[in-house]
C-alpha cells in the first residue's frame, strides 16, 4: 500500500473513532449542564433518565434522544407532573449550526407524552414555569421594531400515543385525549 492510502484510511478509522466516542464521552457533562441551566431557568423541575447524543445514526445528521424526561411544578403545584415523555428524540443538521442561516430540524419524534395543564379557580396555571426575568419590560412597539436572527426550520413532527388533559377549574371546563397519534411533515 502507498503512503497516501494508508494516512487516508488512519484519518477515516481516526474520524469515525471520533464521531463514536466524543458523544457518549460528553453526553453526561451535557445532560448534567442541561438538567441545571433549565432549573435556573424554571418554576418548576426538570428531569430526564438519559440524553444520549450519537453523530452516526442519521448520518450526516445528528441526533438527540431524551428519556424519560418530566416537567413538575414546585410551590403552589409542588408534585404536579405538567409534562413527561417517555422518549423525545431530535435529528438536527450540523450544518445548519455552523452556517448561521438558521436551525434546520429534519424530525422531532414525541413518544408516549403526557401533558397535564391545569388552571386553577384563581386563574394561576402550571404551566406558567419560567422565572420572571430581570431585564425591564420593554413595550411591543419596541419588540415588533426588533428582528430576530434566529430561525427555525422543522421538516417532520411525529407524536405517538399522547395523552392531553386540561383541566379549567375557573372556566369550569374539562377535556381528556388519550392514545392520540399525528405526523405532520412539510417546511414549518
Amino acid at each position: 500500500m502507498t503512503k497516501l492510502v494508508k494516512n487516508i484510511l488512519i484519518g477515516v478509522v481516526v474520524l469515525l473513532a471520533a464521531l463514536i466516542v466524543a458523544p457518549s464521552l460528553l453526553s453526561g457533562k451535557i445532560a448534567t449542564l442541561v438538567k441545571h441551566e433549565a432549573n435556573e431557568l424554571l418554576q418548576a423541575k426538570l428531569d430526564f433518565e438519559q440524553l444520549h447524543i450519537s453523530l452516526l445514526r442519521h448520518f450526516p445528521n445528528a441526533s438527540l434522544d431524551l428519556k424519560g424526561m418530566t416537567l413538575v411544578g414546585v410551590d403552589r403545584f409542588e408534585g404536579d407532573t405538567i409534562v413527561a415523555a417517555e422518549r423525545i428524540s431530535a435529528v438536527v443538521s450540523p450544518l445548519s449550526l455552523l452556517t448561521g442561516d438558521g436551525i434546520v430540524v429534519k424530525k422531532v419524534l414525541l413518544d408516549q407524552p403526557l401533558i397535564h395543564a391545569l388552571k386553577e379557580a384563581d386563574g394561576a396555571v402550571n404551566w406558567d414555569v419560567m422565572k420572571p426575568s430581570d431585564e425591564p419590560e420593554v413595550e411591543e412597539e419596541e419588540v415588533a421594531d426588533e428582528s430576530s436572527s434566529l430561525s427555525i426550520s422543522l421538516k417532520k413532527l411525529s407524536v405517538d400515543d399522547l395523552s392531553l388533559i386540561y383541566d379549567d377549574r375557573q372556566g369550569g371546563m374539562y377535556a381528556e385525549v388519550k392514545d392520540f397519534d399525528a405526523t405532520c411533515s412539510g417546511d414549518m
